[in-house]
């Protein structure tokens, strides 16, 4: 029986539409096949131009490999298109394939992550800032951490593929307190990503425990004295690095005013404004380690005449726990 020329070679890859990079090695691969049963492949042409282009470039290969390595950098940028045809175990040789189109691009680069800072502390939200010369998506993710690596086997959250060229920040949310993770992300450009950019977090936000709050009449100068005093730090609690005092008339259902910021945990502040008959409430507002923040309980006094208070102090045991709990506004816009 004659001998029968192969038939058109089935595609593999790359497949229409696919993006490659350029500078890396670029397998292209098909599928022999042949009407007569058994027979085998001896040889094959490749061939490959920018679309549009008049001339081939065709290598001519004597192997049954049924595939073509092309070298790294031998493609540039552009639109391509490639065909391939085989020979059979005689030579007999088969038809080409309809072209395959894909395109020669390179990875992305140029991808920083500006905000946070790399091995920073997290709260219970962040804002991931980054930059890059061009994006047509982004995707954004926290995986685990292994020893001070990224362990992307441990997957918290992914936004996935986000088609747009102008995005460059999101707003990240961590569920989960006292542990670290890692924030990661991604472009894509040209149809290709880019390297994943990484910043290792802390994520840390437990609230520190409150100091206590104590005020005395200092008579000599019509003031109250405030003095605060820390908590003892419990397990897992952060260090409390600084409070700021806050003072409100009885009744004002806002934050009041800050009269004191970054005071030393254990001090003394005098105030030298309090009004004749007014009754105020005191508190403190402590900034842990971490950068987490609480109410101390309130102190209520009564100024009488001279500015100097009552003598009678009482404080009210709540305790206004996390500030951003407190929907109200700052007199002198300091709360948090």
């Amino acid at each position: 029986m004659a001998d029968q020329a192969p038939n058109v070679p089935a595609i593999v890859a790359p497949t229409s539409g696919t993006t490659l990079d350029y500078t890396l090695i670029q397998t292209f691969s098909w599928v022999f096949s042949d009407p007569d049963v058994g027979d085998t492949q001896s040889a094959f042409d490749f061939q490959y131009r920018i679309i549009g282009s008049g001339s081939w470039t065709t290598i001519n290969s004597v192997s049954p490999n049924n595939f073509y390595q092309v070298a790294a950098s031998t493609f540039v940028a552009g639109n391509y298109e490639w065909q391939v045809r085989t020979y059979d175990s005689v030579g007999t040789v088969g038809p080409w394939t309809p072209s395959n189109f894909f395109t020669a691009a390179t990875t992305p680069t140029g991808l920083t992550i500006t905000s946070p800072a790399n091995n920073s502390t997290a709260g219970a939200t962040v804002t991931l800032i980054w930059s890059d010369t061009a994006q047509t998506s982004y995707q954004v993710r926290r995986v685990g951490d292994i020893s001070g690596n990224p362990d992307t086997g441990t997957v918290y959250y992914d936004t996935g593929e986000v088609f747009s060229t102008t995005t460059r920040s999101l707003v990240v949310s961590f569920p989960v307190s006292a542990r670290y993770e890692n924030l990661q992300v991604r472009i894509k450009n040209s149809g290709l990503w880019s390297a994943w950019s990484n910043v290792r977090l802390n994520v840390s936000y437990t609230q520190p425990s409150p100091g206590t709050v104590a005020v005395v009449a200092n008579n000599a100068n019509g003031s109250l004295q405030i003095t605060t005093t820390p908590a003892t730090v419990g397990y897992g609690e952060p260090t409390p690095v600084s409070v700021d005092i806050y003072v409100r008339v009885i009744g004002d259902p806002t934050v009041g005013i800050r009269i004191a910021a970054a005071q030393p945990p254990s001090g003394t502040y005098n105030w030298y404004a309090p009004a004749s008959g007014v009754t105020y409430g005191i508190r403190t507002l402590t900034t842990g380690s971490n950068g987490a923040q609480r109410w101390s309980a309130t102190v209520y006094v009564t100024g009488i005449d001279g500015g100097a208070p009552s003598g009678t102090t009482y404080i009210k045991n709540i305790d206004g726990g996390n500030p951003s709990s407190i929907n109200s506004t700052s007199k002198d816009g300091g709360a948090p």
